[in-house]
């Protein structure tokens, strides 16, 4: 393979990488970064960015919210309350629209098994061929 098309590939998989969620990102990569992957060194620093930039962003929030907490008084709860709640229910929202593979996709994300979310909706995998198998 000539330099310029390896330099393709390299640009490929690594705009393939970025592309996907952080967390898709990593499990492609601890899948497929074997030492011979082309750009693979160009790859594993952009993942590593990512996860600092990842990091730095929830430390930011923490220390944001731990900030804004000691500013407020235990009275200021019930009104966070409802602005949580409803902030809570127009991300549902979107989720819900978006769809069943989305609302699947949010699950999970979630934590929520593929036994689970099929025991939910009723639908037995060992009897319903209408669904994909994995």
């Amino acid at each position: 393979m000539s330099e310029s098309a390896k330099a393709v590939e390299r640009t490929s998989y690594l705009d393939y990488v970025n592309a996907l969620s952080l967390q898709e990102a990593l499990w492609w990569f601890i899948e497929n970064g074997h030492e011979d992957l082309p750009g693979r060194s160009e790859i594993f620093f952009s993942l590593r960015e990512r996860m600092r930039a990842a990091r730095s962003a929830v430390l930011h929030a923490t220390s944001a919210a731990r900030r804004i907490a000691g500013l407020l008084t235990e009275s200021t709860g019930p009104v966070l309350d409802s602005v949580v709640h409803d902030e809570c229910s127009a991300y549902a929202t979107v989720i819900n629209n978006g769809g069943t593979e989305s609302q699947v996709q949010y699950l999970l994300s979630n934590g929520w098994a593929e036994a689970m979310i099929l025991r939910e909706v009723g639908a037995d995998q060992a009897t319903d061929h209408s669904l994909p198998r994995p």
